[in-house]
């Protein structure tokens, strides 16, 4: 899989799937369509030994997360964590 930055590029949703619940697409092995109609694909779901191996190898594992909406692994900026961080401390984001 891809990694992606924190760019204003990255805003964009990518897929489009209106306004239904995405729990529809459940059963579909895409996630809905992009702007051109074309079928997303879901991002891979790991095996436990993958996983495992992985969370072992690369000391940044924790930082990457999954954005299921636009079907890609995105890893978390220094400011995202330090934005996390404070709300989950009921602290304002600013």
């Amino acid at each position: 899989y891809s990694m992606i930055s924190d760019d204003s590029s990255d805003e964009e949703t990518r897929v489009r799937v209106g306004n239904i619940p995405l729990s529809w697409y459940d059963d579909q092995p895409f996630l809905g369509y992009d702007v051109h109609g074309n079928t997303v694909l879901k991002v891979g779901e790991e095996d436990q030994l993958d996983k495992h191996i992985r969370k072992t190898e690369d000391p940044e594992y924790w930082k990457t997360i999954t954005d299921e909406l636009n079907a890609r692994k995105v890893k978390l900026t220094p400011e995202m964590i330090e934005l996390i961080t404070k709300i989950r401390k009921g602290k304002t984001a600013t």
